[in-house]
């Protein structure tokens, strides 16, 4: 799908956040307005660039994990080898909730996948269910983690 403003602002943008928030919380940190929009900002422009060239299939995904983790490493301030193997558990979440939320469309409104590729505003309305989940789980990891306070030795800033 070509890249415009339109689809940046209504799909990358919202998902950098929401994968950026999720990144936040499993990196034991609060959800704070400032770091995430900071981290998610930065990471959606990239997200854009990188999208724009012309990679096989699969290495945008490694080179944008590594640079998310490069990013909460540098404002986190946290180890990176740690950032990275959060990176790809919200990778492998990322890639699982969206393939569930793309078949249950394809099920659920007898559309295919031609259909969905070259109409941006359906490829758009169909993310933001996976979108929604990421943010939820970051909400529901950030409300346990108020809950149940970390143990000896750890660190919730």
């Amino acid at each position: 799908m070509k890249l415009n403003l339109l689809f940046w602002l209504c799909q990358t943008l919202p998902e950098a956040l929401a994968v950026t928030s999720l990144a936040v919380v499993l990196c034991k940190k609060r959800l704070e307005v400032k770091p995430i929009l900071l981290i998610g900002v930065f990471f959606a422009v990239i997200v854009y660039l990188v999208r724009l060239m012309p990679l096989d299939f699969g290495v945008h995904f490694i080179i944008l994990m590594i640079i998310l983790a490069l990013l909460l490493t540098i404002q986190l301030k946290i180890n990176f080898s740690r950032c990275l193997l959060i990176t790809l558990v919200i990778g492998i979440i990322l890639a699982v909730s969206e393939t569930v939320f793309i078949y249950l469309f394809l099920l659920l409104t007898d559309t295919n996948m031609d259909q969905i590729a070259l109409g941006e505003t359906i490829h758009i309305l169909i993310a933001w269910p996976h979108i929604i989940f990421l943010f939820l789980i970051a909400l529901a990891v950030n409300q346990w983690r108020k809950v149940h306070p970390v143990r000896e030795g750890e660190n919730y800033d």
